[in-house]
């Protein structure tokens, strides 16, 4: 499973976030990748202050220059605020449609690195879900075989060509599976 790691700051956006607390995760796709910048507020007034800059600064100098659409399209924005924030404006934030996706969580204490990656892998990949929808999924192994699956096993090979004898063959599986279920 594919997991964000920390990544460094282009330097153009070190220039232009040099006061800021920002910083760059990625989760790499084969050639593609998603990257997820890192923000964290002292209070809900920085973060009103400053989402607008650090977004707009993100599409003018990272976002324009990635030349693969699914690097492009994939772009989110992790804010992070230590002190609790109105919902009206967590409401603004994630519903702004600008350049990437935003996503702010108020009252993060701790936000060691290795905090904010499982944080990133939670929201975004959704590596929470994985494990708490599949661990009570019986194994392939222990899963018995359904009554339909047995009788289309029972047929043989189902061909999945255009050809004539292919869709004869298709016809003849379902008049062999209706027979069975009447």
């Amino acid at each position: 499973m594919n997991s964000f790691e920390e990544a460094t700051l282009p330097a153009t956006l070190q220039d232009a976030f040099k006061d800021l607390k920002i910083g760059l995760f990625k989760a790499v796709f084969g050639e593609s990748y998603i990257s997820c910048f890192y923000f964290k507020s002292r209070n809900e007034n920085e973060l009103s202050e400053k989402w607008q800059y650090i977004t707009s600064s993100i599409a003018a100098l990272y976002q324009a220059h990635l030349t693969d659409d699914y690097s492009t399209w994939n772009i989110y924005l992790l804010l992070v605020c230590e002190e609790p924030i109105s919902r009206n404006l967590q409401y603004k934030i994630e519903n702004d449609k600008f350049a990437m996706r935003k996503i702010v969580h108020s009252e993060v204490e701790n936000s060691e690195k290795n905090k904010i990656v499982e944080l990133i892998n939670n929201e975004i990949l959704g590596n929470s879900l994985e494990s708490s929808l599949l661990k009570n999924l019986p194994s392939l192994e222990a899963r018995a075989a359904s009554p339909l699956q047995i009788l289309i096993t029972e047929f043989g090979e189902i061909p999945s060509d255009n050809k004539a004898e292919s869709r004869t063959r298709r016809s003849e599986l379902l008049e062999f599976l209706i027979q069975r279920i009447d």
